[in-house]
């Protein structure tokens, strides 16, 4: 096989043991390169793709000679050894070579002065982009960009082999130095030659054998132990594996300031270095919340004589390890600094890399090691004088960087400024100038009085100070005291008709409602129910826990709700804390109790309405006084009861009028348990405002076919739940709900998929994101979600809504500046009055709040950690404490191990959430038993069951030894290993069924492998998981199984035999009628907006385009089809491409073009990048850009498409469906155009069609009703004959199988063939089969489809792009045994079998999903078929619509096959013939 590698196949052990490897290894071989060459030449192997250079860029006004400037280059190039240095493999050794002369050029390039800026930008991404031959050289690039006749731009770009960032600018210095020199100037003549290389590769390696070398391992070993990573917070969601691309952010220093830290080092004998370099310390330690953390620290090789004249790789970066105090100030922190930085200086000589060796750092793909971010101080000269000219140091934009942030301070002439190079996969510009403007900001007050604690210096500027006060200037005009029950109240007396709640088995009008509630409150009032009283209301998932609920509120009391199915003990242990002495509930929970909860009175609600008037005694209820008391989960390991009066409830009631823009809560679905306090935001709103609320049944809750049955009939308005639940319910109910208008979500993070679902499946349905603990009443903030949400990488919780504050503070209680994270308090009119019967506990959570002038006014400290986004909405980051939210239900992890550790045979425990498989956390218990003792994950369940509810069970249990520790004696939680799920007694899936079920389990339960017999619940499943598992087993198997069929056999097994039964049931049902239902399925999918028409549209260009689009132009046809428009016609080519912006997509697209040898310069100016999305509405266009490509394009090229035969139909429905009708509603828009659709051989192959395929309209009864990927191109070529028959010009292109150039052999490498081929070379098989092999070139095919789509008689017609003389699978092999491959050519089932044994990362796993289904021939492409078929039959159209073109389809031959395949070699896809290796024998 290959010896290239991409580094994301490697993990960081393994390139580490690679580089180890190879620096051991070089020891005995003869390699003359330097320790930092060595290491560079192995990443350049690992990753080619990377940029590896250095680019510098000095603008010369005046008379500038080109020839006298070249030769100083030359000189300079010729001086140092290393700058003529090339680089080869020798027996898998890499040896550097010099050349006597390097020849190098000084090309002058004319350049727009008017646009420097951006020629700038294009030249540096182009820099960028551009590689060094390292064997051929030289590795120094120079060009002169000529603006004007005396203005130029010397260019010099140096490969990081031969030269650092210090060398390139000591380089260009030496260059201009020389440049003087030659012209007779004050320039000093250049200096001998320079130190040789090799010199210093063999000084490096005597040094590693001595002991200086072993000290200074010791000490980084020892310097780096129990060094995190820094965590600052990002814009975006850190990639999984680490990114580059970067760009620039700079701020100058004030004068006033600079001259300020001038004095202050000059009066302290510190450096101005330093002193930068404590500050930023100080503000990176504010931003990610970290005291110990390093930094890493540029330092030129000083152990080397004469090093400071030295061009070369030889800078090393040391991780300077920072462990700040709490009370550090910058006098302090100056003394840790120059601590820190002189010690590690002592030990700079060891390699960065070796440091990494000795540290060891945990795997991590996402992010350097040991440090994040660098800092660098360097002096620099902004202009100097030269013979005719002055030379200015231009500031080259910045493509890319080796860590999250590079963060430079810079001196140029007596100007100071900090320049940070960052990540923009990870920042904002914005985000970074403020840290910036930070930094400078803290230094300001900080040399003011260096003595005073960082930590009490505001990092505040007076506009964020601004920004805040009016982000939380949130009071409106209150309306006065109210009480919840009234409110309810007068919406019953206006509409005492009206359905106030209705569920699938009864409905209550308010009228009732009230009556009914008023009969209970005479007789809890007689019962000594009142003002402040206490009365627990059993609160199941009914109309009559509301009619419970109400009838408490009207005695003046308050309800404590309590879930029926808690354990007995949890409710007599609430009851005895709140006092609680009577409770209500319906009369079949209450008996249900039996002989627990003793001692209550109980009090069955009222199912009727009463006979006649009912009186109970008149009290006087103030806002004041408990409406009700909510029990969460506690710390303490018992739960805390918050305690709600009337006047927090209405006024969080009062304030959703923020939210009716979309409309009334005319009938709410509240899916949260009344225990839950979130049921309470629609429930009193939807009551207030006379609307109807619809409560589910618990089997609704879980089943989500259920739930949608029951918004569909109740005509739900508003649906409110948890995201995760939402989520089950939009993957269930693909379609719409018609009458929903608003959907609330709250009580866990909002995933941006989930926003993208949403928007995708309901663009018409408003969406709110809500924040807010009990203790504050329902909600505190609320976000309207957006498009630009779904591409976030958190979606807000929003802005606080009415009269209510939300401050982010620091530790010591001050606002943290927008971007900063700090803890989330709430102020304000929701502030609850504590905890029942826990002074402590409210006194250290409920704070007198600083911010208000009301008398009295608390805030509550949520333990949340959040952040200010720049438009003033917050981002929740997560808990600062060991509170977590879990399916929507708060849950404090302490009580679950104070839970835990009452077991007698639990010594110690940790609870964690896990969030193993993305988007699906989950509890995981870790148990140390007592000493000599065996505890069993089922006695823990049994033990923690009877004292929590059911969703505070942790789903894991994993028992050790001891606990891992941090460097501090604490549980090291990073450290805590995942839990190995479903392998003890394991048992492997018996059939294919058995087999995709538990592939199905382990998506879901996030493990790599489940036994057949494992219980789902044991191994981590959830009431939610089910949903999903129903939900996809409905998908994938089109079987509808009922929920509680899970919960009766929840195993892989039970599951498989469930849907066994299930088709045998289906299979007695009448085929054809069957087959009748799916065809109307089919058939009701091809549908045409009406809006899609031509109208009397004027006529755009359609035979001589000026502007033509081509969609998926960054695919293979595509990207050959944009070529061809270029050379056959004079329009401009608009390429569609998803990217993050225009620079990227012209990226993709040269990449493309550049990897099919296809690219050519002069195409910039024929192409245009349209940064879009197939499926998205408008192609993901915003409206302008939409409307100006309607009235600008001529054509259309529709190939984009997802093109993946193992993906489910939903998953390609929105590109290839949607979005082709999007492209023809943009060929309607302003003019009508013509559009060219690249169908696909695969609507004949997918339906069953019988030979020949004709060119005929596809039958619209198909044989097989096609699934899938032909599915989704079946019904887009429907579409587009409702387009042709409604007049809009097109044409239906289907290419056959679609391959090598034929001057090139340039291939579409994920072609399935060629998968399938490197799969099975890789297994060292081939699968005995003789497929047809119908390939026809790509050029060709372009050829083709353009031709044929510039000609008017060609509308309307189908063109079938296929070889009349196609080859065989039989034959391909042969071709590939004269290349060069050893085949053996084993049994099609041996072969079949192997490759479905494959690991995860092979070559061939993805390709399992159809492997699995049965043989890889198909009765189509059988050669004995093939035989019997007139080839014109199948491209007769096509022919004739070529005929005197001289476009024709050639032969496949050997010739092209042996093109096809050295193309692949050659791009590293196919292994060269003499890499693989057959067993000796097994040839044939």
């Amino acid at each position: 096989m290959s010896g290239q590698h991409e580094i994301s196949s490697l993990t960081s052990e393994e390139k580490r043991a690679l580089l180890a490897g190879l620096l051991d290894a070089s020891a005995n071989v003869t390699s003359n390169l330097t320790l930092e060459q060595r290491r560079l030449w192995l990443l350049i192997q690992l990753d080619e793709k990377r940029p590896w250079q250095t680019s510098v860029a000095v603008r010369l006004t005046g008379r500038t000679d080109a020839a006298v400037l070249q030769q100083a280059l030359s000189t300079a190039v010729q001086r140092h050894e290393v700058l003529r240095t090339t680089f080869r493999t020798v027996d898998g050794h890499p040896l550097a070579t010099v050349r006597p002369v390097a020849s190098l050029r000084l090309p002058v390039v004319q350049v727009d002065p008017d646009r420097l800026d951006a020629e700038l930008a294009r030249i540096a991404a182009s820099e960028t982009r551009r590689r060094f031959d390292l064997a051929q050289g030289p590795l120094v690039r120079a060009s002169l960009l000529r603006l004007g006749e005396e203005d130029h731009v010397l260019l010099l770009t140096v490969h990081q082999l031969v030269a650092d960032r210090r060398s390139v600018r000591l380089f260009t210095d030496e260059v201009l130095t020389g440049y003087a020199h030659l012209l007779g100037g004050s320039g000093e003549e250049a200096a001998g030659p320079a130190a040789e290389p090799q010199a210093l590769a063999a000084a490096q390696r005597a040094w590693l054998t001595g002991d200086d070398a072993e000290k200074d391992i010791e000490y980084w070993r020892d310097r780096t132990a129990g060094l995190n990573a820094l965590e600052l917070p990002t814009d975006r969601p850190r990639p999984p594996v680490k990114t580059i691309d970067a760009d620039v952010a700079s701020v100058a220093v004030p004068r006033e300031l600079r001259d300020r830290l001038e004095a202050f080092t000059s009066g302290t004998g510190r450096r101005l270095s330093r002193l930068l370099l404590a500050g930023c310390t100080a503000v990176l330690s504010r931003h990610a919340e970290q005291r110990t953390f390093a930094v890493g620290v540029p330092v030129p090789p000083s152990w080397q004589e004469g090093a400071e004249g030295l061009v070369g790789p030889l800078e090393n970066t040391l991780p300077v390890r920072f462990d700040l105090d709490a009370g550090e100030s910058l006098s302090t922190l100056l003394g840790r600094t120059d601590s820190a930085l002189d010690e590690a200086l002592e030990h700079a000589r060891l390699p960065f890399e070796q440091i990494v060796e000795a540290a060891h750092p945990p795997r991590d793909l996402s992010r350097t090691p040991l440090f994040q971010v660098l800092f660098g101080f360097e002096e620099e000269w902004s202009s100097r004088e030269l013979p005719g000219v002055t030379a200015h140091r231009l500031d080259l934009p910045v493509t890319w960087t080796p860590h999250d942030i590079d963060l430079y301070a810079v001196r140029r002439d007596g100007e100071l400024s900090l320049r940070a190079h960052f990540n923009t996969s990870l920042f904002d510009r914005a985000t970074v100038e403020q840290f910036l403007d930070r930094t400078l900001l803290l230094l300001d007050s900080a040399v003011t009085d260096p003595d005073r604690p960082l930590s009490d210096l505001s990092l505040l500027s007076d506009k964020d100070r601004e920004r805040l006060e009016a982000w939380n200037a949130t009071a409106t005009g209150r309306t006065g005291p109210r009480l919840l029950h009234e409110l309810v109240a007068e919406a019953a007396a206006s509409r005492p008709d009206a359905p106030a709640l209705t569920s699938s088995t009864a409905e209550l009008s308010y009228a009732s409602m009230e009556a009914r509630a008023e009969a209970l409150a005479a007789r809890l009032a007689g019962l000594g129910a009142g003002p402040e009283s206490l009365v627990g209301v059993l609160a199941d998932r009914s109309v009559h826990t509301m009619v419970a609920l109400l009838g408490v509120l009207k005695t003046g009391g308050a309800y404590v709700p309590l879930d029926p199915s808690y354990p007995a003990d949890r409710i007599a242990s609430i009851a005895e804390e709140a006092g609680i002495r009577v409770l209500v509930g319906d009369q079949g929970a209450l008996d249900a109790l039996g002989g627990k909860a003793a001692g209550l009175e109980r009090v069955a609600v009222p199912t009727a309405d009463p006979d006649g008037p009912v009186t109970r005694p008149a009290v006087e209820i103030e806002p004041d006084n408990l409406a009700y008391v909510i029990y969460t989960s506690g710390s303490t390991g018992r739960p805390k009861g918050v305690a709600v009066e009337h006047r927090q409830i209405t006024h969080s009631t009062l304030a959703r009028s923020i939210l009716e823009e979309p409309g009334l809560p005319e009938r709410y679905l509240v899916l949260a348990p009344f225990t839950f306090d979130a049921s309470g935001g629609g429930l009193y709103w939807t009551l207030m405002r006379g609307g109807t609320v619809v409560v589910p049944s618990e089997a609704e809750v879980l089943d989500p076919r259920l739930l949608a049955a029951l918004i569909r009939d109740k005509d739900v308005t508003h649906v409110d739940g948890v995201p995760s639940q939402y989520s089950v319910l939009l993957e269930t109910e693909p379609e719409p709900f018609p009458s929903v208008r608003t959907t609330v979500l709250a009580g866990e993070v909002l995933p941006p998929s989930l926003v993208e679902a949403h928007r995708r499946r309901s663009p018409g349905v408003a969406l709110f994101n809500e924040y807010g603990p009990t203790e504050a009443t329902v909600w505190a903030s609320v976000h309207p979600v957006t498009a630009e949400d779904a591409e976030s990488g958190r979606v807000p919780i929003g802005r606080p809504i009415p009269n209510t504050r939300v401050h982010l503070l620091d530790k010591r209680l001050n606002p943290v500046p927008p971007g900063v994270p700090g803890e989330l308090y709430i102020g304000g009119g929701g502030v609850v009055r504590g905890y029942v019967k826990r002074p402590g506990m409210t006194g250290g959570s409920f704070l007198p709040d600083p911010f208000s002038e009301e008398p009295g006014a608390r805030m509550y400290r949520t333990g949340d950690l959040a952040r200010y986004r720049q438009d003033g909405s917050i981002e929740f980051l997560g808990r600062a404490d060991t509170q977590v939210k879990i399916r929507g239900f708060r849950i404090e992890l302490t009580e679950i191990e104070n839970v835990l550790l009452r077991h007698p045979l639990v010594a110690e425990t940790s609870v964690i959430a896990r969030e193993d498989q993305p988007g699906v956390p989950r509890l995981v218990a870790y148990v140390v038993p007592v000493v000599g003792r065996v505890v069993t994950k089922e006695a823990l369940i049994k033990h923690v069951l009877a004292q929590v509810p059911d969703y505070m069970v942790p789903s894991a249990f994993v028992t050790l030894e001891r606990m891992p520790l941090t460097p501090n004696g604490k549980i090291d939680t990073a450290a805590l290993p995942a839990p190995d799920l479903g392998i003890e007694d394991f048992v492997e899936p018996g059939t294919q069924l058995e087999a995709e079920i538990a592939e199905t389990f382990c998506s879901l339960l996030g493990v790599s492998k489940v036994s057949a017999v494992a219980d789902f619940f044991e191994l981590g499943g959830n009431s939610l998981l089910v949903a999903r598992l129903t939900a996809q087993l409905s998908r994938t198997h089109d079987v509808t199984l009922p929920v509680e069929q899970i919960f009766r056999v929840p195993t892989v097994a039970g599951v498989a035999a469930a849907i066994e039964e299930d088709r045998r049931q289906r299979d007695n049902v009448d085929s054809e009628v069957l087959y009748a239902q799916q065809l109307e399925e089919l058939h009701a999918e091809i549908t045409l907006p009406e809006e899609i028409a031509p109208g009397d549209l004027p006529h755009s260009e359609w035979f001589a385009p000026r502007h033509a689009l081509v969609t998926g132009a960054t695919g293979y046809l595509g990207a050959f089809l944009a070529v061809e428009l270029i050379l056959r016609t004079d329009a401009l080519v608009h390429c569609l491409v998803r990217a993050e912006n225009e620079e990227e997509a012209w990226e993709r697209m040269e990449a493309t073009l550049r990897k099919y040898h296809a690219w050519d310069e002069s195409y910039r100016s024929r192409m245009r990048m349209v940064v879009g999305d197939l499926a998205r509405p408008r192609l993901g266009l915003g409206e302008e850009e939409f409307a100006a490509a309607a009235a600008e394009l001529d054509v259309i090229y529709h190939s984009g498409a997802v093109v993946n035969f193992t993906y489910p139909y939903e998953a390609a429905r929105p590109a290839n469906v949607e979005g082709t009708k999007e492209v023809l509603r943009l060929a309607t828009t302003t003019t009508l155009k013509s559009v060219h659709f690249v169908s696909s051989v695969d609507v004949f192959m997918g339906t069953g069609a019988e030979r020949p395929f004709t060119e005929e309209d596809l039958d619209s009864r198909p044989i097989r009703i096609p699934t899938g990927y032909p599915r989704s191109k079946w019904l887009a070529e429907r579409i587009v004959y409702l387009a042709r028959d409604r007049g809009i010009p097109v044409t239906v292109q289907r290419p056959w199988m679609i391959t090598g150039h034929t001057q090139t052999g340039a291939s579409h490498h994920t072609d399935y063939l060629y998968v399938y081929l490197r799969g099975f070379l890789d297994l060292g098989v081939l699968p005995l089969y003789n497929d047809v092999i119908n390939a026809v070139p790509v050029d060709f095919t372009a050829q083709a489809i353009v031709y044929t789509s510039l000609r008017e008689e060609n509308f309307g017609k189908n063109f079938n792009i296929t070889n009349p003389a196609p080859t065989t699978m039989t034959q391909c092999y042969q071709w590939l045994r004269s290349f060069g491959y050893d085949l053996n050519v084993i049994d099609e089932e041996e072969a079949r079998q192997r490759a479905l044994g494959v690991d995860e990362d092979h070559v061939l796993f993805p390709m399992t999903p159809l492997l699995r289904v049965a043989s890889m021939r198909h009765a189509a492409l059988d050669p004995e078929l093939q035989k019997q078929i007139d080839p014109q039959d199948e491209c007769r159209v096509l022919t004739e619509a070529l005929e005197g073109s001289g476009i024709s389809c050639p032969p496949v031959t050997e010739e092209w096959a042996h093109a096809c395949f050295r193309f692949l070699v050659d791009g590293g896809y196919l292994p060269a013939p003499e890499d693989v290796v057959v067993p000796q024998g097994s040839v044939n």
